[in-house]
């Protein structure tokens, strides 16, 4: 009996429902992406809709196999691989590089650009995605802390909340501490990455200039949260500063332990996780896997059959030979400037 895989529907909202999910991204994954989507973005996702949830599932007959759960950001042009689930922990691993082609054809038949995932250096199903043709371009390493009871100091000095004012100055910040590499293929997008600093973020300024700022993501009833940190090249101890403050914050609403993911390039945060008292948790490969969309060759069969003239220009016309790119031709010369190389039909 062959495997089929194929976008979810809803004659296997019962089938999701039974299956044990896993994030791809460790124990963060459930803080940085919304794992658990509601019922009416669940509803469309099957429905096909609308919806920002994909799912692709793979069954064998009428027997289901497994599950690959994916979020699509749209303004982004990307999909983002949220966790992969089955019957059981286990069960789905056979049947996953079949799910993550599936998804490739699928995000570029709706016009994604890539695919990204968090995955770990320990995680079994690392080499699956890299069989998929999953690619890393950057590191992570997860810096954890347990909370004790104590009562919460004083804000330091220079520490104020974040403004609207600070978002231009954290934007150029982030900008220059990212490669151009890793911006161009990043998992998230700058503003998505400054989010939490808005929300309850506090600022490291000493003389007008912004040497640290901190935030952190809602956290869920397991009472943990989510850092994110910025930090200027020469400003490690005002690093160390907004993470002690942000840690003193948050064990006065009742949290008992923080996560702070860190890049590789960014030795600055690396530093001040580790003064901080942080201890690394986990590393994990940030991946990234591009969509490409199929020309049929009749396409072009037919050029080469009949060539497209196209408009003069500046006394010269453009004549389109069967290649990627169009050859240059004077008006009236007869011969091409360059002799063409031959195209197989077949």
């Amino acid at each position: 009996m062959t495997r089929s895989t194929r976008t979810a529907t809803l004659l296997d909202a019962y089938a999701l429902h039974r299956a044990r999910f896993s994030p791809v991204g460790g124990p963060l994954g459930a803080l940085e992406s919304p794992c658990a989507p509601s019922a009416l973005s669940m509803l469309l996702g099957l429905t096909g809709l609308g919806g920002n949830h994909r799912i692709v599932v793979s069954r064998r007959g009428r027997r289901f196999e497994g599950a690959l759960h994916l979020l699509a950001h749209g303004y982004a042009r990307r999909w983002e691989v949220l966790q992969t689930g089955g019957p059981t922990e286990d069960e789905h691993a056979d049947c996953l590089p079949d799910l993550l082609q599936a998804a490739t054809v699928a995000a570029a038949a709706a016009g994604m650009e890539k695919i990204v995932a968090r995955i770990g250096h320990d995680d079994a199903r690392l080499a699956h995605f890299e069989d998929a043709g999953f690619r890393p371009y950057t590191q992570e390493t997860v810096f954890g802390q347990e909370l004790a009871s104590e009562e919460p100091g004083d804000v330091g000095f220079g520490i104020r909340p974040f403004c609207k004012r600070d978002k231009w100055t954290l934007l150029r910040l982030y900008n220059a501490m990212t490669p151009q590499n890793v911006g161009n293929m990043e998992l998230m997008t700058a503003h998505d990455f400054l989010r939490p600093f808005a929300r309850d973020g506090i600022v490291m300024e000493v003389g007008g200039e912004v040497l640290a700022a901190g935030g952190y993501l809602p956290h869920h009833p397991e009472h943990t949260a989510l850092l994110r940190l910025l930090v200027r090249v020469d400003a490690v101890a005002a690093g160390e500063a907004v993470v002690l403050e942000l840690t003193r914050r948050l064990n006065a609403r009742g949290v008992q332990r923080v996560l702070l993911p860190v890049r590789d390039y960014s030795a600055d945060c690396l530093a001040t996780a580790r003064l901080a008292g942080m201890a690394p948790v986990m590393t994990r490969a940030v991946m990234v896997k591009h969509t490409a969309a199929l020309v049929r060759p009749p396409v072009f069969a037919r050029l080469r059959e009949n060539p497209a003239t196209l408009p003069a220009v500046n006394g010269t016309r453009l004549v389109h030979n069967g290649a990627h790119a169009p050859q240059c031709r004077l008006r009236n010369e007869t011969r091409p400037r360059r002799r063409e190389a031959p195209v197989s039909v077949a």
